[in-house]
């Protein structure tokens, strides 16, 4: 998890001075690498997150500050990793196919997680499904951030 965290600080990081500003196009290799990704978020997810609840050793109990933490972890590197794919697939603005820069595909990854949806970007028709199961993933990241929120708060 904490491998998770450097990456997306990483990442932030790199937006924050570079501002994104080397030129997206289409690579098979990035494409390879955005998918390896979204199953190590997915992999995160399931197993540390998504599982823990459901663990049944004897004596085990849930530290729900600890899961709202690996819950915040899981979201942002799942946004940060569909950025990517957005970024090599291409979205849609205006009709028009658009590459987007670092922080136009974070941007509408963080709208479409947190299903917010402003409509100045649509997913291109190739990332459809990918946008609507990031879409579904985001649901699912959000009850567990209110779940392990207010079993910390009860501790």
């Amino acid at each position: 998890m904490r491998v998770c965290l450097l990456w997306c600080v990483g990442y932030g990081l790199w937006l924050a001075v570079a501002g994104g500003r080397i030129e997206p196009s289409y690579s098979v290799a990035m494409s390879l690498v955005a998918v390896a990704l979204v199953g190590c978020s997915l992999l995160v997810f399931a197993l540390i997150v998504l599982l823990m609840p459901f663990r049944s050793a004897e004596g085990f109990v849930i530290d729900a500050r600890r899961l709202l933490a690996d819950t915040v972890i899981s979201s942002l590197f799942m946004m940060i990793v569909f950025s990517l794919i957005y970024r090599n697939v291409g979205l849609m603005e205006g009709g028009h196919h658009v590459q987007p820069t670092a922080r136009e595909g974070l941007y509408f990854s963080i709208v479409t997680f947190s299903t917010l949806g402003y409509g100045d970007f649509a997913p291109s028709p190739s990332a459809r499904l990918i946008a609507a199961s990031e879409a579904l993933l985001g649901n699912l990241h959000l009850g567990m951030l209110v779940g392990s929120t207010f079993a910390a708060l009860r501790r």
